[in-house]
């Protein structure tokens, strides 16, 4: 059942609310008003924009809210052609147009196609059923209630069925059973043969290392010599000692280089210094003058500034009070100043010249000059004695500091000079005695390393020879190990190759296995999917059987209560030729057409959905019809709301109706 329905922004409706009751609604009004715009927004809000009469476009800030009731739950759908939610009694349900559209399909069980066929019926379609040819309305019908789906699901099946039996087909000639390989004659694993091989490998590369060392024995080796009697420790002290001392030379020699001959007597560099103090003393009283300026004011200077605004301001506080006026006895005529008393804070001023206007009118800047004039006090003293000093200019110096420095340096070092001289001259005349023996060291210590490696030589040959017997004896004993090893190298192949053929073998034999029960599985699928073809054609048989004859009763039933009897018996085949009281439909007059194709309208819609929306929806059916025609329409739709709880009829005219809205 609808209840009510929101409409913003859509064409004639810009913000407004519309409440259906049950019976029959009349929507009237002048062509133009919005009449069929109603029920394409409550199309709309249901279904979405696969329900509106143009493209989605059209309508950019159209939103319709609908409250509508199904098997007895009260929901609200909003809908913009680009949003849409949808509450269940109060709660949310699904949000966005795409959940909310499959949530309308799960409430209703039928969507926008079955519903304009069994709830709606638009502008000029109310005798489309009897204008269609049997065939159309067979598929119709059909597609209606589904029956294509049967037919869709049954071909499928069919094709599916065939399809499956041509890949087992396929399959079933591609099937190939491998021979399986022969184990090889070996008893023992490949475990003991790895190991085996380990062991053989060992003694087979013990046996290899024996014939190179019993083929390659060693010479005696010969005993080195030398023509160097000292021994490589008493060369080593020498060379020490003759190196230690040319260090010595060299390091005396640098020392030597670095010390300069003294220039300068004491009492020379003592005089130089006192210059250099003299002119520090003249740049520091110079730099004082320069930098402190003698100021030009006195003490009685500032005593005779002060005096002057003092006056200047008492003068002026006394004219500020005379100024705001005296008062004159009316008796006597004697006048006296409002503020006199006020007044003589500031002394007698009456009838005297103003004073002249002080030299500095700021108490602050006479104390500024008073702060310059007492630090100049403070170092006048100072001031004077470094100007006297500066009179007679700059003492002339001869040597900088640095330079009287290394003057001093060189006085001090003058003795250790002539010490070292005398050193270098001993230590060179020594080191003309001890000659450089580095060459026989190196010599010596060669002829002792040649003595340590003759003796390993004469050790090793000495151990082969004992070794020998032992090691032939060996040798022998390892002589077949070549034999032994390549027969178990031949099982090891074997036994691998056999390894890798049976792996083969059970993967082709399980490819093989499972390619034989794919043929069987697409068989069987095949052979069930056959069954279930011929299942959904009986399936179809029984619902048309049901269909059918349903069908007609119920559009018989609702036929007689729309026309009183006048039309009772409505017969539908399975070939869905329609005949009502045996003539053909085609062949009924105006009204009674227009009653038998309304009577299959809402027979479909009894069978179908009005156990789920009670509710059919007109627009302009009447719109072609005569006066008489449309009122026997009218009466008709009025007496079916005996069975359909809500019918809404868009009419230009004025029906008789259970309830209105005019637009």
């Amino acid at each position: 059942m609808l209840n009510s329905i929101k409409i913003e922004n859509n064409f004639a409706h810009s913000n407004v609310t519309f409440t259906f009751d049950k019976g029959l609604t009349a929507i009237t009004g002048k062509n133009g008003t919005g009449k069929s715009s109603i029920l394409e927004m409550i199309r709309f809000a249901l279904f979405g924009s696969s329900a509106l009469r143009t493209e989605a476009k059209d309508y950019p800030k159209t939103k319709v809210t609908l409250d509508f009731t199904v098997r007895g739950v009260n929901y609200i759908v909003s809908r913009t052609t680009t949003k849409a939610t949808l509450l269940r009694e109060g709660d949310l349900i699904a949000s966005a147009t795409k959940p909310v559209n499959l949530k309308i399909l799960e409430v209703f069980g039928y969507g926008l196609e079955v519903f304009d066929t069994a709830n709606n019926a638009a502008q000029g379609e109310i005798e489309a059923l009897s204008a269609m040819r049997p065939a159309e309305r067979k598929r119709l019908v059909d597609s209606t209630v589904g029956l294509t789906v049967i037919d869709d699901l049954a071909k499928w099946c069919r094709d599916e069925a065939s399809s499956k039996l041509r890949e087992a087909n396929g399959w079933g000639g591609s099937i190939n059973m491998p021979d399986e390989p022969i184990a090889p004659e070996v008893q023992s694993t490949e475990a003991d043969l790895v190991e085996r091989q380990e062991r053989l490998m060992l003694e087979d590369r013990e046996r290899r290392d024996l014939e190179v060392i019993l083929a390659n024995q060693p010479d005696e080796p010969e005993l080195p010599t030398s023509t160097i009697l000292e021994d490589a420790e008493e060369l080593e002290t020498l060379v020490y000692e003759r190196n230690a001392l040319v260090t010595k030379i060299a390091r005396n020699e640098q020392a030597f280089r670095n010390l300069v001959p003294a220039t300068m007597i004491e009492e020379q560099i003592e005089d130089a210094r006192r210059l250099n103090i003299q002119k520090q003393a003249y740049d520091h009283a110079f730099m004082f003058v320069r930098d402190n300026k003698p100021v030009s004011w006195t003490k009685e200077d500032i005593a005779a500034w002060t005096a002057e605004l003092d006056t200047w301001d008492y003068y002026q506080g006394w004219k500020k009070l005379a100024d705001q006026g005296t008062t004159t006895c009316p008796s006597c005529n004697h006048t006296w100043f409002n503020r006199a008393e006020d007044m003589a804070l500031y002394g007698d001023w009456e009838g005297k010249e103003a004073p002249p206007k002080p030299t500095y009118n700021s108490l602050v800047m006479i104390k500024k000059f008073q702060l310059m004039l007492d630090e100049w006090l403070s170092i006048k003293t100072k001031w004077e004695a470094a100007s006297k000093l500066i009179e007679n200019g700059p003492p002339v110096t001869t040597h900088t500091e640095k330079e009287l420095v290394a003057a001093e340096n060189a006085l001090l070092g003058q003795a250790h000079y002539l010490e070292l001289k005398a050193t270098i001259e001993r230590d060179r005349a020594t080191l003309v005695g001890m000659p450089d023996r580095t060459k026989d060291l190196t010599a010596r210590r060669e002829y002792d390393r040649a003595v340590r490696a003759w003796k390993a030589l004469v050790e090793v040959a000495q151990a082969w020879k004992a070794e020998e017997p032992k090691r032939r004896q060996r040798l022998a004993e390892l002589a077949p190990v070549p034999g032994l090893l390549a027969g178990v190298m031949e099982d090891m192949v074997a036994l691998r190759t056999y390894t890798k053929l049976r792996a083969a073998y059970e993967v082709a034999k399980a490819k093989a296995e499972a390619s034989r029960a794919k043929v069987d599985a697409l068989t069987a699928e095949g052979k069930e999917l056959e069954a279930a073809a011929q299942a959904l054609a009986t399936i179809k048989a029984k619902v048309k059987s049901y269909l059918v004859p349903s069908l007609s009763k119920v559009a018989s039933i609702i036929l007689a209560q729309m026309t009183d009897n006048a039309l009772s018996d409505v017969v539908v085949n399975e070939d869905f030729d329609i005949t009502v009281d045996g003539k053909v439909i085609d062949g009924l007059s105006g009204a009674g057409k227009a009653a038998a194709n309304l009577a299959l309208r809402f027979g479909l819609g009894q069978v179908l959905t009005n156990r789920v929306f009670s509710v059919f929806m007109a627009d302009e059916i009447d719109a072609s019809m005569d006066e008489d025609r449309a009122v026997f329409i009218a009466d008709c739709l009025r007496n079916l709301t005996q069975k359909i709880g809500q019918i809404i009829l868009v009419s230009h005219k004025k029906p008789d109706a259970d309830n209105y809205i005019i637009l």
